[in-house]
Formats: C-alpha cells, structure tokens, sequence
C-alpha cells in the first residue's frame, strides 16, 4: 500500500492497481495493465508512482502523467516499494541481456542516469536475487563479480557479492561493502533501516531460504559498525527511537547503537506460518503477519492489533490503521500509545 493520509493505493488480484478513500474506503480509481505490477504504488509529489510493464505516474485523480519504457524487475518476489531521494525515483530494468539499473526524474519521466549495463568480464553485475533498497538518502543493491581464472585452473566456488551505495543524482557509487566471497548462496540486501542521525543504516543481508545476519554500517564510507547473526530466513529490520529492532522468525530483538541487545521478546505463532514484516508507521513500529501486531521498541513488549488477517502490510492514515491482508484492505481505529 501507499498513503498520503487522504487516498490509500495498491495492486490486487483482480485490479492491477486501485486508489480508495482513505477514511471511507470507497472507490477512486483504478487501473488495469497488461500484467500484474512488479511493484507497489509510491505517492510522492501529488503523483502515484508504480512499475510492471514500464514505470508510470499517475495525478492522485487517475489521470496518467507519463510512461517510461522499461520492464520493472521484483523477481518474482512480492511487489517492493519503488524507493525516491530527492527527485530521482530507481528501478531495476530487465534488460534483454543484464538487469541495468536506471535512475529516473520524478517530474517528467525522463532517463537521468543507468548503471550496470553490458558488463565486462570481472566486472561487477547487479545480482539475479537483488532489489533496489533505499534509506531516504542514498540508493543500494546488490552486486555480483564472477573472478577471473585461467583455463585450467580449479573453478571459483561462486561469486563476489558487494552491497554498492548509490548517489541518486548521478548514479555514481558512493561507496561498496564485501558481503561474500566464493559464494554458493547469493547473499543479497534485502531491507535497510536508517539510524537518526543519517550516520549508519542497518541492513538484512540474507540468501533465499537460509537465516543471515543484519549488518550496521557507516552511510559516509561503508565501513562496518557492528553485526548479529540471524537465526530464520524471515527476518527484517526497522529503527525508531535509538533502537534497531530486528525480527527473526518469530523472535524480536531491540539492539542500541554499539549493537548491545537490549531486550528479546517473540510473538506467537500458533499455526506455523513464520513471520511477516516489520514497519515502523509515525513512530510505531507495527508486525504485519497472520495477525497484526504493535511491538514497544522500548522494551519488545507485543500487543495484538487484529488477528487472521495475513496482513502484507500496514499504513496509518489519520487515526486509522489500513491493513492490506489476503481479502483486501480494511481500516480500524488506530490504537491509543
């Protein structure tokens, strides 16, 4: 979902992409494309951004603003967020040959900068398992380096994966950061937290179906601040109030800014259906799941919100909460603090 306060949109099962009412929940608008989105709608500038068979923007009344011709790239993972800093909004291309990823001006839709395209050997390529993450100032992805050997030569185990910070104006690296070598597992970035003073950003770094670590680093240079392994491969970070609270599995965990755990709490899981993500809406930090429910970043104490909704996500628009679960959008009372 995404939400200005005033109009809630999302992509669906049998509508590509619609835009409600917030407080009401009637219908606005919607739209049908060609093939269900590869993202989830951003609203930014009185404009909704969403990306599948090219990248289009939309006024907040349906109207289409423009098209950038491209292929959008989530594969085939749930529809991510398309991230914006500044006014330059990215997204993966899925070129015919490599994924290239392109930085695009909000406003217009024109091309500002790509990066990544056409490879040479030894030469680092976005990852087949990487999405493009951003923490409000920076982009990030993942890369791949397969090494160099000479015919003869015992093969390499696997690649060289490398977390690249990207500048959103001219999509030059700002910094890279080894996240593996030789590897067989393709460990990529899968979610970033900002820390509040911009100085670090916390990250999941995880292959498909094994547990990983989260991983703290410094935004001016890359270099590690500290890290904690990761027990399940559901995990996922946020930050809110000088705590990084990380879920893992169905265990949560509060960590300070040195990456001293503060407290450990878990939230039940009585059908076996593993953990959702984390979301931190107006300072609250929220589990979507099977149920949905609030954690205390202060102390992981875990209060359920509404049960059996198999939320993907959760918004606050005024003193509502949306809940996007398997049957659609509903609002109920945002919870008193």
């Amino acid at each position: 979902m995404a939400t200005d306060g005033e109009i809630v949109c999302a992509s669906g099962l049998t509508v590509d992409f619609y835009c409600l009412d917030a407080a009401t929940g009637d219908d606005l608008w919607e739209v049908d494309f060609d093939e269900s989105p590869s993202s989830s709608p951003t609203i930014v500038d009185d404009m909704v951004l969403i990306g599948g068979h090219g990248l289009k923007a939309y006024t907040l009344d349906g109207e289409e603003v423009w098209s950038h011709a491209m292929k959008v790239s989530n594969h085939e993972l749930p529809p991510l967020h398309l991230p914006v800093v500044g006014d330059v909004v990215a997204a993966i291309d899925e070129a015919p040959i490599e994924h290239v990823l392109v930085g695009v001006d909000v406003a217009t839709g024109e091309e500002r900068w790509e990066r990544f395209r056409r490879p040479g050997e030894g030469e680092p390529e976005i990852s087949s398992f990487s999405d493009v993450l951003s923490d409000g100032e920076r982009f990030y992805v993942t890369t791949e380096t397969r090494p160099e050997y000479e015919p003869g030569e015992p093969a390499p185990m696997g690649p060289t994966l490398t977390l690249v910070a990207i500048d959103p104006e001219d999509g030059e690296d700002v910094w890279q950061y080894e996240i593996a070598t030789d590897s067989l597992g393709f460990p990529v970035a899968t979610e970033v937290a900002l820390l509040p003073d911009a100085g670090a950003a916390a990250f999941i770094v995880q292959s498909g179906g094994s547990s990983g670590r989260v991983v703290v680093l410094d935004t001016a240079t890359g270099e590690e601040r500290w890290e904690a392994d990761l027990q399940e491969p559901d995990s996922s970070v946020v930050h809110v109030d000088g705590v990084t609270v990380v879920a893992d599995g169905t265990a949560l965990r509060g960590y300070d800014d040195d990456g001293a755990e503060l407290w450990s709490s878990s939230i039940p899981d009585d059908l076996g259906l593993g953990q959702g993500s984390l979301a931190v809406r107006e300072g609250r930090v929220f589990v979507s799941a099977y149920d949905v429910y609030e954690v205390d970043p202060a102390t992981g104490e875990v209060t359920e919100i509404r049960a059996g909704v198999s939320a993907d996500d959760v918004q606050i628009a005024g003193d509502l909460l949306l809940i996007a679960g398997i049957s659609g959008i509903e609002a109920v009372p945002l919870p008193p603090r």
